[in-house]
């Protein structure tokens, strides 16, 4: 682990002076860029969990209880865009939203309650430190993502989170952050449900992502849980559908093989789910490979290209990384990572990967490029500077910052064979619904198992071809032929 510590620490820091962990996102506009047996799955889950946190340990089925509900002002954003604040005096004061031109067609209603959080079953690491936050907008998904700025009250040695809170199951899902402070939170979403922020001490993460002999560990894994074919691109999306496979893998992860108990995604719908496997050829993975491709269409690059206008930049990947960290430790779920290669802050590409688990100061990642490899990582690298004063003498005072390692890998699996690896240099936390429409992706799953998924995109093609001939030599082939045909079905 490439980790440089003055005097040598890091001995010392593993076992407790840590310095906070960092986190990365997601969310591009285009890439430009065997199952095992079940049981053998479940054993081998078990006998991991003693050293890691896992995912049965967090993801309780259980309800908060609560207090006193207040129903904030209704209030209205114009088309063109506006910012509004939502007050409630001595209970829930200064959240504001800023709906940004474009995000709906029409002037949009929104409605607030903050209902007080009394008890929770959650386990030790879920602290409420706001009131449950209830938005209703009618159920709109924004074209363009909102911010949603909450007042919080942490201290310097606590991290704080926002994640959406589903009643009905008890599960959270975290949200991606603009910035986090000591006293307010700025949360990027494009759709609504009840939201409550949570903190945790750093020292715990810490204890966790760094050590070498605990880690934070979703479950998921490459081989099992990604999709078996690579990401090569598409006539939807040509230059690859990198978030398109890193979105549906995670999204068949947690919707369909945890919640429902589905079997894992790996070579599932390979050769469509024929009884013939052929998993050394991937031509034949069609409805997979489309459904991917749909995905991908949800996210155009406007859209993107908003939310990293939206997203602040830090030098310091610290709150990046707990980020990734604590969404993990609190859903026991994969996380969305957008990594961009950029030059002068200008983006030169763009890649989409899934980060699954945080070990030894490395986030490990599911690339869509490469199917099935567990060995790809993020690397956390922790560096320092002594302040100087004016005059150019050291302060004694010595600041220490987060940075994550340069990632290699490529727009797409074809770009890579063709022109070699892309080394990415900047790192972003998208989480997993916030910027996506999982309704859609619902609908195209279905559309998926019963063969049709895409139709309205893809090209219908058929194949004609001449299985005979019934002519003398040089006559004519239309006029002597014999044909026969697959009829155009948009394979």
């Amino acid at each position: 682990m490439k980790i440089k510590w003055r005097n040598n620490l890091f001995m010392s820091a593993v076992s407790g002076l840590l310095l906070p962990v960092l986190l990365a996102a997601f969310m591009l506009g285009g890439c430009g860029s065997g199952r095992e047996d079940e049981g053998a799955d479940n054993a081998q889950q078990q006998s991991t969990a003693a050293a890691a946190i896992s995912s049965s340990e967090r993801a309780d089925a259980g309800l908060l209880t609560f207090g006193t509900s207040v129903q904030l002002e209704a209030k209205q954003a114009a088309a063109e865009g506006s910012t509004i604040v939502f007050d409630k005096k001595d209970f829930f004061e200064g959240m504001t939203l800023t709906v940004p031109e474009g995000a709906f067609s029409a002037q949009t209603t929104f409605k607030v309650s903050a209902t007080e959080i009394e008890g929770h079953n959650k386990g030790e690491y879920f602290k409420p430190i706001t009131p449950l936050i209830t938005v209703d907008n009618g159920q709109i998904f924004a074209d363009v993502p909102m911010i949603v700025s909450i007042p919080i009250k942490v201290e310097d040695d606590e991290f704080a989170l926002a994640f959406y809170y589903d009643k009905a199951s008890g599960r959270l899902e975290a949200i991606p952050f603009k910035n986090i402070t000591n006293e307010r939170i700025e949360v990027i979403t494009s759709h609504f449900s009840d939201i409550v922020v949570s903190s945790i001490k750093k020292e715990t993460l810490e204890k966790m992502d760094r050590s070498t002999s605990a880690s934070i560990d979703t479950g998921f894994e490459p081989g099992k849980d990604d999709w078996q074919f690579a990401n090569n691109g598409s006539f939807l999306s040509p230059g690859g559908h990198c978030a398109g496979q890193s979105i549906t893998m995670a999204w068949y992860y947690s919707s369909q093989y945890k919640a429902l108990g589905e079997p894992r995604l790996f070579g599932r719908f390979d050769n469509n789910m024929s009884a013939t496997k052929t998993a050394e050829f991937w031509f034949d993975d069609s409805q997979g490979y489309r459904f991917a491709s749909m995905a991908q269409e949800l996210f155009s690059m406007d859209k993107t290209k908003t939310f990293f206008d939206l997203t602040d930049e830090h030098e310091d990947y610290t709150l990046t990384f707990n980020a990734f960290a604590y969404a993990m430790l609190m859903t026991g779920e994969p996380q969305q990572m957008i990594i961009y290669k950029k030059e002068m802050k200008k983006i030169i590409e763009g890649h989409a990967i899934v980060a699954y688990k945080i070990e030894n100061g490395r986030i490990y990642v599911a690339d869509p490029n490469y199917p099935a490899q567990k060995d790809r990582y993020v690397e956390a690298e922790i560096d320092e500077f002594e302040e100087i004063d004016f005059d150019g003498n050291e302060t004694g005072k010595v600041t220490k910052f987060l940075l994550l390692n340069d990632y290699s890998s490529g727009s797409d699996a074809t770009a890579i064979a063709e022109k070699g690896v892309t080394i990415y240099n900047y790192f972003y936390f998208a989480a997993q619904s916030a910027l996506i429409d999982n309704s859609v992706l619902d609908s195209e799953y279905k559309r998926m198992l019963t063969g049709n998924v895409g139709d309205n995109k893809f090209p219908a093609i058929g194949v004609t071809w001449m299985s005979g001939y019934s002519g003398t030599s040089g006559a004519g082939l239309a006029e002597n032929g014999v044909f026969s045909s697959i009829p155009a079905d948009g394979v």
